[in-house]
């Protein structure tokens, strides 16, 4: 099932909007730029497997929004620079291998954020004070319950601006 959401354009609030939609294939998302409340708007949608995430400027809640998509293989969240909750935003994405532009508002919330990606390859930031700024959330203090040999591997093959999960 493929979803056109351009009428979709006073939408403020599609928190678990899509919430198991679990044929979603694929989605048009440019229409929603004054969505602010994305919490679970995708939570368990398992067959989605990529999405233009571009028009998520003004979200500031993004708790849940990818859980359970496990067919995502990557993401680009450059849009995501006003998100202040971003706990479980990409947990049991199984298959995620690539977050690119990773740029989250300093202290917003990530707790359990990467939960049960073990297939996670990198985290790609926009700049090194980026990356400074969340290696100490996500490695050091592991906000993003990420599992032993993640974080292991992080510390070895890690280099401004991305963290790295595997050898190149």
């Amino acid at each position: 099932i493929s979803i056109d959401t351009s009428a979709f354009t006073k939408v403020t609030n599609a928190s678990d909007m899509f919430y198991y939609c679990t044929s979603l294939t694929s989605i048009y998302t440019p229409a929603l730029t004054n969505a602010t409340n994305t919490g679970g708007m995708f939570n368990g949608c398992s067959k989605l497997t990529s999405i233009d995430t571009s028009a998520f400027t003004k979200v500031t809640n993004a708790g849940h929004m990818f859980s359970g998509c496990t067919k995502l293989t990557s993401i680009d969240t450059a849009a995501f620079t006003k998100v202040t909750n971003a706990s479980f935003m990409f947990s049991n994405c199984t298959k995620l291998e690539l977050v690119n532009n990773y740029s989250l508002v300093t202290g917003a919330r990530m707790y359990y954020i990467f939960l049960n990606c073990e297939s996670l390859k990198e985290i790609r930031f926009s700049s090194g004070t980026e990356y400074l700024e969340q290696y100490e959330k996500l490695i050091t203090n592991n906000e993003g319950n990420l599992s032993n040999v993640q974080i292991e591997n992080a510390k070895m093959y890690s280099s401004s601006p991305v963290i790295r999960f595997k050898r190149d």
